[in-house]
């Protein structure tokens, strides 16, 4: 993947966060984008701990034994020169809502900006990432991110809700929404979820391409050297009864 400086453009790494936290399937329509605050002053807006408390199964996220990795190849007759990424979400809180009614079940999730990592050694060695970044690439690439990107001095987080569930014998679907700064993302994602010892796991994997919101690959030379279209999505979350 290419190294971002002042001069890039940031299109490729605002998608990127846009992407964090989907659940895995193919999109059941067009994605909308809307014009609208991805932070709130109350964050969940569902009183998950009052749901409990009138005995609905809730579920807290378990931030150390969940996951989000997304994978950023590189492509183009000089790609021997660039690197593939790994972003890596650490510290992401959430609730999940399992009605007895599914299409009446909720999730609320969000995670820091300030808290994603990028290559982590033992997430590059997992998916066998085949180049080697030196730590200024890394570095210079993860303050472009937060400063220049996603600005996380306004925007601290990034937003996940889950709703309209739908399925059963651990398929599952639901309609997803993204918020990233001031915009919004829709569409429904398909995923695992299933029961295990009390505890709620829900896993999946996905593809996603960038121009299915509309942006170009990010690009140098002439298309020499450019980020793939194509992205892979890998999430693993487990919640504990709240």
């Amino acid at each position: 993947m290419i190294r971002f400086n002042r001069f890039q453009q940031p299109a490729l790494m605002t998608f990127l966060l846009l992407s964090l936290g989907i659940t895995a399937c193919q999109p059941a329509r067009v994605p909308e984008l809307e014009e609208k605050p991805a932070t709130v002053s109350t964050w969940p807006d569902i009183d998950f701990e009052q749901a409990a408390a009138d005995g609905k199964r809730v579920f807290r996220l378990d931030a150390k034994a969940s996951r989000i990795d997304i994978i950023v190849r590189r492509e183009g007759a000089l790609a021997r020169f660039g690197h593939d990424h790994v972003l890596v979400v650490r510290n992401p809180e959430g609730f999940l809502l399992l009605d007895q009614v599914v299409s009446d079940s909720v999730a609320r999730m969000r995670f820091a900006v300030d808290d994603l990592e990028v290559d982590p050694a033992e997430k590059r060695a997992f998916y066998q990432l085949d180049s080697r970044p030196d730590q200024d690439d890394i570095n210079a690439t993860r303050k472009n991110l937060l400063t220049r990107v996603l600005e996380s001095g306004q925007w601290p987080f990034v937003t996940i809700d889950l709703e309209d569930l739908a399925g059963n014998d651990e398929s599952y679907s639901a309609l997803v929404t993204i918020g990233v700064q001031n915009s919004r993302l829709n569409r429904r994602e398909s995923f695992q979820l299933n029961l295990e010892d009390e505890q709620v796991l829900i896993k999946g994997s996905l593809t996603l391409r960038q121009t299915e919101l509309g942006l170009e690959p990010f690009a140098v030379l002439g298309g020499g050297l450019k980020v793939a279209d194509q992205l892979e999505l890998h999430f693993s979350l487990t919640g504990n009864p709240l």
